[in-house]
């Protein structure tokens, strides 16, 4: 393929430009910002169009849009293509022409039908910029598989595959300890546990209702039976009352008897309204069992702080940090220790010194003597001998002092010898530590002592509140629950005598008060035969509806209980069936992140087994294209171009063989055109165009002039964009086209 015209009607800065290119080399030369690259960008708008970043690039402020056409030569047929971008318009409007001027009829766009790639192959093999970086990071084999694989050669498999490890350690992780499908599993382990919960709840739930019905046909059948047997004893009540109205005011004497036993109590043990009741009781067990607890927290407490004295008592190293602590430290006891000895040496030289000064003043009067010299000579040399004798008797007094305190501190710190006060002093620094330690857990275990009294106090305060409560009953709580416990067995039991007594007088005042012994005849209706009224058996009937009357109340408490249950149940539980369909759904999700997971593995290892084969197949063609270009553009120095399956590159030279990422970078940038050139034999239609905007640059004149020849004898053409004359004169030395702007 070849371009023949580039006609441009609108695009960027150009407004109304034609050019027309030769088939071989063509040389675009223009100083910056004229509109070189626009003519670039322009030919790949033609086959590819622009996207969104493209379109705010070249379409002009103000412009409805941009437009042109492009004129090649294809398979020996002549093609006029013609695209135009309008911004009120959703699509480009597109048409290829043929030389017949008939619009050709295909739902191919340009590039699919003349270019056969995509544009990110286009960009990043047949279309190159500017040389010498690395490109995009990767280096020169990296970016040729990552254009093989994706169409870009700043994606590469490495990224592909990492992407995949991550999408897979994302659903299951390496140990199988996370990860989306870990998540699941855990999921689907908790549906199936509250599904055998919920079931289990239903179970229970059913097992309730079933005991209520039971318990409340139990409760209704006892219901009935003492209602009889009360209708009964109403009857005999009738007629006993017709025999016993004069037991009424015996009745009434023993209910008096009964009222005065109560009030006798509650005067008794009640103190300003107040009477022991079982709270009252639990208010006590309660301060008994913190009293208790009090107890022993103190005594361990104390256990605690003599076996902390103890132990400093017995830490050789106390004695010294106890005298260290008023004194700065051991540090202190150190100083002072030094200073003494610092004092008792300058005292012994300086008393040495007096003594010998004494012993020459004498001799010096001795000899003026001897000699016959005047008496005041003499006199001075005595005088002078009191003097420094007198000092010396000082020095050595304050010495023998000095001495003195190093014995006593010696004393202090538990040796015989003051010499062997700094072996004590380290031996103490060495423990200072763990007696430090010892130290603040005797002060903690103290601190703990005060709150524990504090504590003490509180507790007793509240002890002496509720004992205070009883009147004369005993005051410890050891003597006072008991008998606490004593006085509300007994108030129970005269409370229910009184009940009895006031039951008793009640029925004889009944039975007696007001009595008509017509009506109470009236009263007898068969519910007890008359037969029976001589041997019918009160205490048994009565025990028995009490009875009767305690099942129902067990039952009603048991009723209550399992209503309660019941609705307790009903509240939180579950229908099995929604949990099930949960569950279903979440091993459906589990399922298909599974199949993810394997899928992920699958790609990873068909992925890397693809990349092996495809640097395989490719190596050895783009190794023997790349080599022919690489000689020609190096003069012959570099007459070959290895590339392994893995895609390291290397070069040949000097009859040895080299990695690539040990040329100049200069080279490298030729190793990259040669590579690039390569690719675009392997990828693109025969002869398809390649274009150059400033790549070569950086390039000195003698490599420009062997790339230049090289890329006059591709056979196919060549379009250079410069803003440099010197490629438009290499290209006319070769028969290239200069085309200026």
């Amino acid at each position: 393929m070849t371009v023949k015209n580039v006609n441009i009607i609108s695009f960027g800065m150009i407004k109304g430009g034609s050019f027309d290119f030769s088939d071989g080399l063509n040389v675009i030369e223009g100083d910056n910002e004229t509109g070189k690259s626009t003519v670039g960008a322009f030919i790949k708008f033609i086959f590819y169009g622009l996207n969104k970043a493209e379109k705010a690039k070249y379409i002009g402020w103000g412009e409805p849009g941009c437009s042109g056409t492009l004129t090649l030569e294809s398979g020996g047929e002549t093609y006029r293509i013609e695209r135009e971008l309008l911004i009120s318009r959703a699509k480009d409007s597109v048409n290829i022409i043929s030389s017949a001027g008939v619009p050709v009829k295909t739902d191919k766009t340009p590039a699919e039908l003349f270019l056969k790639v995509p544009e990110q192959v286009f960009v990043n093999t047949a279309f190159t910029g500017q040389l010498g970086s690395a490109i995009n990071g990767a280096g020169l084999p990296e970016a040729a598989e990552n254009i093989l694989f994706s169409a870009d050669e700043a994606v590469n498999t490495v990224k592909a595959l990492k992407k995949l490890d991550e999408s897979r350690v994302m659903l299951l992780h390496k140990n199988k300890k996370g990860g989306r499908v870990y998540e699941l599993e855990n999921s689907v382990a908790e549906l199936e546990y509250k599904l055998a919960s919920a079931k289990s709840a239903a179970e229970q739930i059913f097992t309730l209702d079933d005991s209520i019905r039971t318990m409340r046909a139990r409760y209704n059948a006892n219901k009935e039976k003492a209602a009889l047997i009360m209708a009964q004893l109403d009857e005999y009540d009738a007629y006993t009352r017709l025999q016993a109205i004069a037991a009424y005011e015996e009745s009434r004497t023993e209910l008096s008897k009964k009222e005065r036993a109560v009030k006798e109590l509650e005067e008794k043990y009640g103190k300003s309204g107040f009477l022991p009741d079982s709270a009252y009781a639990d208010r006590l067990r309660t301060l008994r069992a913190e009293e208790a607890e009090l107890h022993s927290e103190e005594a361990e407490n104390e256990r605690e702080i003599r076996e902390a004295a103890e132990d400093i008592e017995n830490d050789e190293a106390g004695a010294v940090i106890k005298l260290a602590f008023g004194v700065g430290g051991i540090e202190g006891v150190r100083n002072i220790y030094g200073g003494i000895m610092k004092k008792t040496r300058s005292f012994r030289t300086l008393a040495v010194v007096t003594v010998l000064a004494a012993i020459l003043s004498i001799g010096t009067g001795a000899a003026f003597w001897l000699q016959g010299m005047v008496m005041p000579y003499v006199i001075i040399c005595a005088a002078c001998a009191v003097i420094f004798a007198v000092i010396s008797v000082i020095l050595f007094t304050k010495i023998s002092k000095l001495m003195s305190g190093l014995y006593k501190l010696a004393a202090k710190l538990g040796a015989d010898d003051y010499r062997k006060i700094p072996e004590i002093l380290d031996y103490a620094e060495e423990r200072s530590s763990d007696t430090e330690k010892k130290s603040l857990r005797l002060d903690a275990a103290k601190e703990r002592q005060k709150k524990l009294k504090e504590k003490s106090d509180i507790l007793e305060s509240k002890i002496a509140e509720e004992t205070a409560k009883c009147g004369s009953v005993p005051s410890d709580l050891a003597d006072l629950i008991p008998a606490v416990e004593r006085i509300i067995t007994e108030l129970l039991a005269a409370r229910s005598e009184l009940e009895m007594a006031q039951y008793k007088a009640r029925v004889s005042s009944e039975k007696s008060e007001g009595a008509d012994a017509a009506l109470l005849r009236q009263k007898i209706k068969g519910a007890l035969p008359a037969s029976e009224f001589k041997t019918f058996n009160v205490d048994m009937k009565r025990t028995e509806l009490n009875w009767l009357t305690k099942q129902n109340e067990s039952l009603s408490e048991k009723l209550t209980e399992a209503e309660r249950s019941l609705a307790a149940a009903n509240a939180t539980f579950t229908l099995p069936s929604q949990i099930y369909a949960r569950l279903t759904d979440t091993r459906a999700e589990l399922e298909e992140a599974r199949e993810d997971y394997e899928a992920c593995v699958l790609a990873y290892d068909k992925l890397s087994e693809a990349s092996r084969q495809l640097r395989n197949s490719i190596s050895p063609t783009l190794a023997e294209y790349a080599g022919r270009l690489m000689n020609g553009f190096s003069g012959g120095r570099y007459t070959e171009l290895g590339i392994s399956d893995s895609f390291d590159m290397t070069y040949s030279g000097g009859g040895m063989t080299h990695p690539a990422d040990s040329l100049s970078s200069g080279t490298q940038d030729m190793a990259y055109v040669s590579l690039r050139l390569a690719l675009v034999k392997l990828l693109f239609p025969d002869k398809t165009p390649v274009f150059f905007d400033d790549t070569f640059a950086r390039v000195d004149n003698g490599r420009l002039i062997r790339i230049m020849k090289t890329l006059s004898t591709l056979g196919s053409q060549c379009v250079v964009f410069t803003c440099h004359d010197r490629e438009g004169k290499c290209a006319e030395l070769f028969g290239g086209r200069v085309i200026k702007i």
